[in-house]
């Protein structure tokens, strides 16, 4: 009875699927979690600390004009307004970036599944093929 088959898949599935992960496991997959994300963004955190102050004292070096530091002296909105236009453009670069990776990820979904379900169709034809006419085949094929 193919019913009872199906009743039987439900049952299987959900009592496999709602035993919780061993705590190794999950301790494994925090670790993990920990040391692609955790890590890295403190390593660059401090690379940046680091850094900051000589790469910023260079380039006062290399702008070493009076009229550059008379400007900013004066008039700190141009600074501010060049400040905030290339963190605009940084944020627009990251989230441009993140768009097109989130799209490619969608992409991969809809191509994977659209050939999966060309392949149960096909299989699904050639079933209704092979049983065309053959009753008792249906049944060995339900069994």
């Amino acid at each position: 009875d193919i019913e009872g088959e199906f009743n039987y898949i439900i049952n299987y599935t959900n009592t496999n699927t709602n035993n919780s992960p061993p705590q190794q496991l999950e301790l494994q997959v925090q670790l993990q979690t920990l040391s692609r994300i955790l890590l890295p963004s403190l390593g660059s955190s401090l690379l940046a600390y680091l850094l900051f102050p000589p790469l910023a004292l260079q380039l006062s070096y290399l702008i070493n004009d009076s009229a550059t530091f008379a400007v900013l002296s004066v008039d700190s909105s141009q600074f501010i307004q060049n400040f905030l236009t290339v963190t605009g453009l940084t944020f627009s670069i990251l989230v441009g970036q993140t768009y097109y990776f989130m799209y490619q990820q969608q992409e991969a979904v809809f191509v994977s599944l659209f050939g999966e379900v060309t392949e149960a169709k096909s299989l699904l034809e050639q079933v209704a093929l092979v049983c065309q006419g053959r009753r008792d085949t249906l049944l060995h094929l339900r069994h």
